[in-house]
């Protein structure tokens, strides 16, 4: 209350002096406020945030995202990328890299697979794991270890040569410096819903770009409202990889954008409209608010 909407630093700090954490229910209002303040002046929250920028912006909107199944031919997985989520358990593991390798054989040297552990393994475990999936060159393995084990995550850094991802290990620009002094990993997942919005995103980004740390944008099954602002971040944001993994309203039985975002030959274009550049339904957003 009281504060303009323009004010973003202003109201993020009053957020987090009234509650801390938080950081989806925060990236919501930080989200309504780039929208807000970029349609009062005419122009998208990309272009108000400093991108589009070039050949950065071209990666984002042609690149694959994903979960893509791994079911097509080699010819068609060629120049695509991948991302295979392992259960908890070394048997559905194995079953996970079988798939893997079908994809990424001979004649789909273009494919690359990114494997997403979600905690699932302790030390000893995880550097098995990771060790025998050595062998198929993935892009990256991430989050093999819980959020908080960064020494172990550093260990697996530091012997493996496949790259190490975190995605729950980073909330905050502090997770950041924390991250980066350990080593604990090669690359750095970054979901707006998860912190906090666009702002806190780029932060995060352009820490990681100034310790030399790529990052990657992620996705936490977003309504349309959040695929668009996720887009505009990636469209400006630093040392971002080209494959974003969002799924957009493909995971939805509806959704509450009168457009909804789905992915067309992997690729999903940036909003170009004022504002996230999506247009809510009020009629399905009154009907969903009373489930």
């Amino acid at each position: 209350m009281g504060l303009e909407v323009t004010d973003i630093e202003a109201i993020l700090l009053r957020m987090d002096s009234v509650l801390p954490k938080n950081l989806m229910a925060k990236a919501g209002v930080e989200i309504a406020c780039q929208d807000a303040r970029a349609k009062a002046m005419g122009v998208s929250v990309s272009r108000l945030t400093g991108g589009p920028s070039g050949c950065r912006l071209r990666s984002s909107k042609g690149s694959i995202l994903c979960p893509r199944r791994s079911s097509g031919t080699r010819s068609q997985a060629r120049g695509q990328w991948f991302s295979m989520h392992q259960g908890q358990g070394w048997a559905r593991s194995q079953g996970r890299r079988g798939a893997g390798q079908g994809s990424a054989g001979d004649g789909g040297q273009d494919v690359r697979i990114r494997v997403d552990a979600n905690q699932g393994y302790d030390r000893t475990s995880a550097f098995r794991v990771c060790q025998e999936m050595e062998k198929f060159r993935l892009q990256w393995v991430e989050q093999p270890l819980p959020d908080w084990d960064v020494e172990g995550l550093a260990m697996l850094a530091r012997v493996l040569w496949t790259p190490i991802a975190v995605d729950e290990s980073i909330y905050t620009v502090h997770d950041v410096y924390r991250i980066a002094k350990a080593r604990a990993a090669d690359v750095i997942n970054i979901k707006v819903s998860k912190c906090g919005g666009i702002t806190s995103s780029l932060k995060i980004a352009n820490a990681a770009a100034s310790m030399g740390i790529p990052c990657f944008l992620g996705g936490c099954i977003e309504t349309g409202v959040g695929t668009a602002a996720a887009l505009h971040f990636a469209a400006c944001a630093p040392n971002l990889f080209p494959a974003v993994e969002l799924v957009g309203s493909s995971m939805f039985t509806d959704d509450i954008v009168k457009e909804p975002f789905l992915a067309s030959r992997g690729v999903m274009p940036l909003p170009e409209k004022p504002g996230i550049g999506v247009d809510v339904d009020e009629e399905k957003l009154r009907c969903y608010s009373q489930i």
